[in-house]
């Protein structure tokens, strides 16, 4: 589920019945279709990972954004933090190692030779809070079900909705040549 970089991906397996339904539609369509059922379930992900984000000033709940993005025909859909305010989102994900706290500086910003001129730790490694991961896997199996329930009533309105157009079309026919439905 999670790669190395860090980033958690989900290939969804086991949609056969939807995805040929899906090959029925044509690209624009299902393109739109993936899109609002993807771009829905990363909304989700997101509702949860803003109620786990440790707030202090409230920069790294308000840089939360979920993203859809199309590549070479793939949507991509992804929960992102961070940003110019709350740069430090990896930081408070994963956590970090504090730096070294240094001696004395002199005006020219060289080290001061002291007699404590060691280097001092703050303490040791700082554990991440990992909201966004666990926001993900909390909420793994509702988001697959949602994503494939809303790709399945997309196709079933769109199929719904082209059904009635051709017996409208079929109707109008009939009447046009004087046939009576019976």
């Amino acid at each position: 589920m999670a790669d190395d970089n860090g980033l958690i991906s989900i290939e969804i397996k086991g949609m056969e019945a939807v995805n040929a339904q899906l090959k029925n539609l044509s690209s624009d369509l299902r393109q739109k279709v993936i899109r609002a059922a993807a771009s829905s379930s990363a909304n989700k992900i997101k509702a949860d990972a803003l109620t786990r984000v440790p707030r202090r000033f409230g920069f790294l709940a308000a840089s939360l954004r979920a993203r859809v993005s199309v590549k070479n025909g793939n949507i991509k859909a992804e929960v992102v933090a961070g940003g110019s305010r709350a740069w430090y989102a990896h930081l408070v994900e994963w956590g970090f190692q504090p730096r070294p706290k240094m001696g004395k500086k002199d005006a020219w910003g060289r080290e001061r030779k002291t007699r404590r001129s060691k280097q001092v730790t703050r303490g040791g490694f700082v554990e991440g809070k990992a909201f966004l991961r666990k926001a993900a896997e909390q909420n793994f199996e509702n988001v697959i079900n949602q994503f494939s329930a809303e790709v399945q009533a997309a196709i079933d309105k769109h199929f719904s909705a082209q059904a009635r157009r051709e017996s409208r079309i079929i109707r109008r026919a009939r009447a046009a040549s004087g046939l009576n439905e019976e």
